[in-house]
Order: C-alpha cells, then sequence, then structure tokens
C-alpha cells in the first residue's frame, strides 16, 4: 500500500469533511493522523503481513478523541436565556497571530467548519440547516491583522453568562486578562457600559444614534452545535501541532477542576450541549479613524450551563454552576478592612444581602451596583465599622442619616 493510500485512510477515519476551502493543515486533527500514519509505515516496514485495518483497530482508542468516549451528537434547538442583560464585562484578550479567529465545539468543531467567505457566497439558509446532527465551527478572517481581540461578556442579574462578543475591529490595548484592577487611567475595569455594548445587544436608537453607530446590521450566522461541554476561542485549528492527546493533557493541567476555567489566550468556555445561535454584528462607528471600513461583532448568543465568577486572586472566571465568589470568601475570612466589590461578587447582582457579612470592613468601594428606588440602607447600617462607602458607576438609594460618608463617582 502506498503511503498516499495510509494518509487518506486515516483522513476518513477522522471523518474528513471537505469544503472549497479545506485546507488539511486547518481543520480535522492533522497531528493524529499524521502520528498514525509514521507509525503505520513503521510497522508495515518491519511486518510483511502487515494490515492497516488490524492496525487501526489496536491503536484507536488513542486517537480523535476516541479515549473520552463521548456520545454522538444530537441536535436540540437553542433554548433562550430567561433574563435579559444586566452587565457587561470586559473578560480579556484572545491572542491572533494568523488574522483569523475559530469558534468551535472544543472536541470536533474542527471537522465541520463554516467560513465566512462562503457564508457571503452562498446560501445562508444552506448553513442554517447544514449537518444538524454534527459538531461544528466557525473560521473567519478578519482584516485587521494580528493581535489582542477584545472578548466581552453580557451576564444577567444571577451572573449567569448570555452572550459572549468578539470584537473584529481593532486589537485590544487593554491587559491580556480582567484581573479586577481599577486602573486611574481607565476607571474601573468592570464597567457595565464598557465599548458601549448596550448598543449593541439591545439596540436603542436613540443610544445609537447618540454614540455614533449608524447602519447597524444583526446577521444570523449559523447555530454552533456543543458536544464536548466545552466552546473553544481561538485563531485557527488547536490542533494543527498537537494531538489530541496532547492537547487534551494540556487542558486537564491547565484547568484542573475543569468546571471552573480561568482566562487563557484562547479561552474555553464551559457549557451545556446543545446548539448556539452566532450572530455578526455590522455597524459604521462613527468614532472610527477609519470609516470605510465596518465594525464587526462576533456574538454567540444565548449560553447556558455557564456563570461568571470571581477567583481568589479577583480574576474573571468561568464557571459551570452557581458558586459564591471565592474572592469574596477571602475578604470575608481574612478580614479585610478596605476592599472594593463588583456586582459580579454576588449570586444575585440586584440583591446586596451578601455584603452584611462584611463586618470587618472600614472602607468599602462597590462598582456596578444598580437598585433603582429601593432603599439598601439597612444593608449597610448592618456594617457596624464601616466609615466611608465608594460607588463607583453605580446607582443606590440609601437614604439619609447614614452613619458612615457616601462618595459617587464615575469613570463614564
Amino acid at each position: 500500500m502506498e503511503n498516499e493510500e495510509f494518509i487518506k485512510y486515516f483522513n476518513k477515519k477522522d471523518n474528513f469533511v471537505s469544503s472549497s476551502y479545506d485546507d488539511e493543515l486547518e481543520l480535522g486533527f492533522p497531528q493524529d493522523v499524521a502520528e498514525l500514519y509514521n507509525k503505520a509505515k513503521k510497522e508495515k516496514d518491519e511486518n510483511k503481513n502487515f494490515n492497516l485495518e488490524k492496525f487501526f483497530d489496536q491503536n484507536k482508542k488513542d486517537y480523535f478523541f476516541n479515549f473520552l468516549k463521548t456520545k454522538k451528537y444530537k441536535y436540540k434547538k437553542p433554548i433562550k436565556s430567561k433574563n435579559p442583560i444586566y452587565n457587561f464585562y470586559y473578560y480579556g484578550g484572545l491572542a491572533v497571530d494568523c488574522g483569523t479567529v475559530t469558534i468551535a465545539d472544543f472536541f470536533r468543531g474542527f471537522h465541520n467548519i463554516i467560513y465566512f467567505d462562503e457564508f457571503l457566497k452562498l446560501s445562508k439558509e444552506y448553513y442554517l440547516k447544514k449537518d444538524l446532527n454534527r459538531e461544528n465551527g466557525f473560521h473567519s478572517y478578519t482584516s485587521i491583522g494580528d493581535g489582542l481581540y477584545p472578548i466581552f461578556i453580557g451576564v444577567d442579574k444571577f451572573n449567569k453568562v448570555n452572550k459572549i462578543f468578539i470584537d473584529f475591529y481593532t486589537s485590544c490595548y487593554f491587559e491580556y486578562e480582567n484581573r479586577g484592577a481599577l486602573p486611574p487611567s481607565k476607571g474601573s475595569i468592570f464597567n457595565s457600559n464598557f465599548w458601549e455594548m448596550q448598543a449593541y445587544d439591545v439596540g436603542y436608537e436613540n443610544f445609537k444614534k447618540k454614540n455614533g453607530i449608524s447602519n447597524f446590521k444583526r446577521e444570523k450566522i449559523f447555530e454552533l452545535k456543543i458536544n464536548s461541554n466545552y466552546i473553544s476561542v481561538s485563531d485557527s485549528n488547536r490542533y494543527r501541532f498537537e494531538t489530541t492527546k496532547e492537547v487534551y493533557k494540556k487542558f486537564t493541567d491547565d484547568f484542573p477542576e475543569k468546571d471552573s476555567l480561568n482566562y487563557s489566550v484562547h479561552p474555553i468556555i464551559p457549557v451545556d450541549n446543545g446548539s448556539y445561535s452566532v450572530y455578526l454584528h455590522t455597524f459604521k462607528d462613527q468614532k472610527a479613524d477609519d470609516l470605510s471600513k465596518d465594525r464587526k461583532i462576533l456574538v454567540i448568543e444565548d449560553i447556558q450551563g455557564c456563570f461568571l465568577n470571581k477567583d481568589i486572586k479577583g480574576r474573571l472566571i468561568f464557571q459551570r454552576k452557581m458558586q459564591k465568589s471565592r474572592f469574596l470568601k477571602k475578604i470575608i475570612s481574612e478580614k479585610e478592612t478596605i476592599t472594593k466589590i463588583d456586582a459580579i461578587d454576588l449570586r444575585e447582582s440586584k440583591k446586596l444581602s451578601e455584603l452584611e457579612s462584611l463586618k470587618d470592613v472600614k472602607i468599602l468601594t462597590l462598582c456596578n451596583f444598580f437598585g433603582g428606588s429601593k432603599n439598601f440602607s439597612k444593608n449597610f447600617n448592618k456594617l457596624k465599622n464601616l466609615k466611608r462607602l465608594y460607588l463607583l458607576n453605580s446607582g443606590l438609594y440609601l437614604g439619609k442619616n447614614n452613619k458612615f460618608e457616601i462618595i459617587n463617582k464615575s469613570t463614564k
């Protein structure tokens, strides 16, 4: 059997999907195929009775994610989020060194890729219905080159992730990761209106007009099919240079909890298996330096089974289940007297009862708390040591005659 036939055989076993844009280095598990090819070639050279099918049956357990024994994907309609978006957060940057962005099922999404160029040229209905019972992904050239692309997260009042926004317009000048700092030049990095994301989500005409946004379009690209319980966000195929076992080992080493994932330059997001609608928001940004280019934001909608929280160091993390903020627990256990709390630290951003546990705090900064006309003074009056309360980008009614000083600040 010729060497070329080896490659064809293993590509077929990899269930390789072809389209007019396919490149064997971009799709599938090319390193699994290459390693199997080298093993098979060596064994064939040493054994004149070599049988390729027998060889594959003996080795397949170590390749193509067969070692995880995942069930076959079954199509489910997207599930709408129950609650509207309450806050937006800058999560971190997506590192790009090839001018492309790829979102996919973590395990097998790179086998069934939709290319943005194809999406524009061919029937959009075809892609909305294509391969309903297969994991898939989306690959797009961004036309802005390499850099750090900002990722924003829209959460509801329970800090459940509703939507994920990936900005294609410009490379990011923030830090790689949102560590919860409050830099003076930018104010709170936990800013609910950062990059005016409200305009992109709810589409208020007056808001868009005020902020110089025109020709706004929201166009559905496809439904992202997830069967690994994780969405992969990267610049290209994660498996171009490493086998599936190598990638999975790195994943388990970097994220030993698996259901509580911190930032990485190519994020992995824990979600429920199912289908997620993906939209492209396109518009003119009148504040941009180059008005000839459209601004593009890729949006993954109605995320299920994922919450945004903080780790013990105050960094943003994704969690599969609602859990108490590790950062807030640390503040309480270490009896901190000066601290800052964001709405993301509470399991329900509109309720402040969790703050009553901050018995030792003397100076407290609150960011992104909005309570309407409700009087929250009773929550803070239980903090007997509180001397000064900073309200940063917050709107809380605290009544009169409080025993602590109240200072309102804004970063807008």
